[in-house]
């Protein structure tokens, strides 16, 4: 072919896909990330790695035993592949040696150098008890223990006892834990729920500075199907908008894929792969947004983070949202990747741990490394043969060598699905998934074996073609009968939402940003154990804030902003056994504390509160309402801005509600939670009214409902104290 006639064929490519290549036909995936390990929230980078994946039995486990998801990928899928992997690492200055992975090997070797300049510098620690490689999961689970990995270790357990009441009981000097901490590792003692002085764990290679290089994953447990093998169809909590991108990425924590759709508002929602993809399991905005947003991790935490496009300078810039912040904050990232590039993808191409960029540029794809920062072409990638602008692309790694691949699958009942090796190699393999045009083409480790898995969203339907032989159940690894799916929890629209907070034993305050899993913490201080917490609007400036009620010495505590310190307000309160009221009930603005007296059945509502250092006041009112043994709580129930008193009985499990502050019958009766349940109210969703809510410690759920109905749940939280009694509590408690 002649040289203008060349220039013409490729002008006339780079105009034809600029033009019909969809965003939303992209699909951004970049794997799911291998970065963080970290045991706790406690330690390094502050947010937990991937949950350890389930296994068939607790205790000791089979050489048989299967290791799926990201912790395979990292340290092995099977006994054999883990233990032909470890090596002996003696601890500097001791004769006790471990039994670890070698891929801790860099992260040892940095805390080699730092205990022995505390050596040198004269100090000394003895190390009398190390243990390391244990088959085995977590006492009473089905987790493998980091044990089981090489990953962790045990020094000096008598000397530092694990300490479920959370209390902290070491002799391991400062320098020494430091020692380890500097390199990526994470102490027990710096936990949250709990403390396991004896115990350190690599927090991965995201943690160990100038780690280096990007370990190839394992090889799988399956060998290759074409995606022809076992097929399975779910139904997803939303389906396939136009403008919107639809990707795969692990945003809920438990190393399997989540579907996430990321809309040009900025909206962020993703169904959860635990509860099989039937429930939203995130909701989020970031502060912008594109309609070709990408997914990755950037920071090392093991979340994906939103990275959105810049267009408006002489190369692209990307405005990455981290998940760490609830995507609130952003990271400035400078490429030298042209602004002519007509579509983007991310891939995992380098041997770093952040996401490298694959650009489109008419013919083929050009990989931007993230090691250089993305400032220049680490290769080129020609697109895949037979490849059309009408066909779905995507990034995945087809040959398990660690490296993404261009994929691109076209539409029809028998599609084709032609892959771009990272090599350069092709493979053409024919899915038995139909795929038609509007349909979300993604590709993933469902299963957990090893192998991408091909995902289509058609509307709502999910099918999953598995990339390798079947093994089980593929979900088994991160899910079973016991599993709580995470949950966004109800999308306020109005301008004021009530949240969901639990005050611990030990008096420690925790307030979630709003309803759902993984919240957003304020944590504080306030109070005595024994003390009965509530929280109101008692200076009517519109937040709630923390109340107590302490039946030692009869006094009423009221602070008056979410943080810990003494009493803005102090006084006496009622008689013993009196159970304290909190409501807004003349409609002024302002919450007080009434109270339910149990031995005449009898609510006597008070509208202001009482004088510091005094006492309560006489009642505006009195009525009697309901029998012995029922649970009052409050609520506006009829969204006329005053609050009413409401009952559980918890003999029956009836909610009995009234629309004015009066005795006699119920105005709605109706069956909602269970003997024992704690009975709240809030508005949910912002429109005015309060619905109910039970909070359920024996399995440490909060159970909302957006109805003052019979029914299921609308949404099932997991919140709560670890390790003890939570007492929950409701309020609009501010930012």
């Amino acid at each position: 072919m002649g040289q203008r006639n060349r220039i013409a064929v490729v002008a006339a490519l780079v105009a034809t896909f600029a033009t019909l290549l969809p965003a939303s036909s992209l699909a951004n995936d970049a794997g799911i990330s291998e970065a963080n390990f970290s045991e706790s929230r406690g330690c390094a980078p502050f947010i937990a790695g991937p949950s350890r994946p389930l296994v068939g039995s607790s205790g000791s486990m089979s050489t048989n035993t299967l290791i799926m998801g990201p912790w395979g990928d990292m340290f092995g899928r099977t006994y054999y592949q883990t233990s032909q992997s470890l090596v002996d690492w003696r601890i500097p200055g001791t004769s006790r040696t471990l039994r670890v992975h070698e891929r801790l090997l860099p992260a040892l070797s940095q805390v080699a150098d730092n205990l022995n300049a505390n050596y040198v510098a004269g100090r000394s620690y003895y190390v009398y008890s190390a243990t390391a490689f244990v088959w085995r999961t977590v006492g009473g689970t089905l987790q493998p223990s980091e044990h089981a990995f090489g990953s962790a270790f045990d020094i000096n357990p008598s000397s530092n006892p694990f300490s479920r009441d959370n209390v902290l009981r070491t002799n391991m000097p400062d320098w020494f834990v430091k020692s380890f901490t500097d390199a990526g590792f994470c102490w027990g003692g710096d936990w949250v729920d709990k403390k396991d002085a004896m115990h350190f764990s690599w927090s991965g290679p995201g943690a160990t500075p100038n780690y280096p290089g990007r370990p190839a994953p394992y090889p799988p447990v399956t060998g290759a199907s074409g995606y022809r093998g076992k097929i399975f169809s779910l139904a997803s909590s939303f389906g396939v908008k136009a403008g919107t991108i639809i990707t795969t990425g692990d945003v809920t924590g438990n190393g399997a894929p989540d579907i996430v759709q990321l809309s040009p508002s900025g909206r962020i929602e993703a169904a959860g792969a635990a509860g099989d993809y039937s429930s939203v399991a995130l909701r989020d905005f970031s502060g912008t947004g594109s309609d070709e947003s990408l997914l990755g991790d950037y920071d090392f935490d093991g979340r994906s983070d939103v990275w959105v496009p810049d267009r408006s300078g002489s190369s692209i810039a990307f405005d990455v949202w981290t998940h760490g912040s609830g995507f609130q904050q952003s990271v400035r990232v400078n490429t030298g990747i042209p602004t002519t590039s007509t579509k983007l993808m991310l891939g995992m191409f380098d041997d770093d741990f952040i996401p490298d960029v694959y650009a489109f540029d008419g013919f083929g794809f050009s990989v931007f490394g993230s090691k250089d920062s993305f400032a220049s072409i680490s290769t080129q990638l020609a697109m895949p043969p037979g490849a059309d602008a009408s066909w779905h692309f995507a990034t995945a790694d087809h040959d398990v060598d660690g490296r993404g691949d261009v994929y691109a699958v076209s539409n029809g009942a028998s599609p084709i699905l032609s892959i771009r090796l990272a090599t350069g190699s092709t493979v053409s393999l024919s899915p038995k998934l139909s795929v038609t045009a509007d349909a979300a083409v993604d590709f993933s480790d469902y299963d957990g074996d090893g192998r991408d898995d091909m995902f289509v969203l058609t509307g709502s339907t999910l099918s999953v073609a598995l990339g390798g032989g079947s093994w089980g159940a593929p979900e088994s690894w991160f899910q079973n009968a016991g599993t709580i799916p995470d949950d966004a929890g109800p999308e306020c629209l109005g301008d004021k939402c009530d949240t969901i907070g639990y005050v611990s034993r030990g008096g420690i305050w925790s307030i979630a940003d709003r309803p759902r899993t993984k919240p957003a913490l304020a944590e504080f201080f306030y109070g005595n154990p024994g003390d009965v917490p509530f929280s109101g609007d008692w200076n009517c400036n519109g937040v709630d804030t923390p109340g107590l009620y302490r039946q030692s010495d009869g006094f009423v505590y009221l602070r008056n902003s979410n943080t810990q310190g003494i009493a803005d307000l102090e006084f006496f309160f009622g008689n013993p056994g009196d159970v304290p009221l909190i409501g807004d009930f003349n409609g002024d603005g302002c919450d007080t504390v009434s109270l339910f007296r149990p031995s005449q059945h009898r609510i006597y509502i008070i509208n202001d509160l009482g004088q510091d250092g005094a006492g309560l006041g006489a009642a505006d009112f009195y009525f009697t309402f309901g029998n012995p043994g029922d649970v009052p709580f409050v609520g506006d129930f009829d969204g006329d801005t005053i609050d009413e008193v409401a009952l559980h009985r918890g003999s029956t499990g009836q909610m009995l509600l009234k629309w004015e502050l009066t005795g006699g019958a119920a105005d709605r009766t109706f069956t909602y939670g269970s003997p024992g349940d704690v009975p709240l109210a809030g508005d949910w969703n912002g429109d005015g009214t309060d619905t109910i809510a039970v909070f359920r410690q024996s399995s440490n759920n909060w159970y909302i409902r957006l109805e003052n109905s019979a029914g299921n749940a609308d949404h099932r939280i997991h919140f709560h104290a670890h390790g003890e009694t939570s007492s929950p509590f409701v309020g609009k408690m501010g930012s």
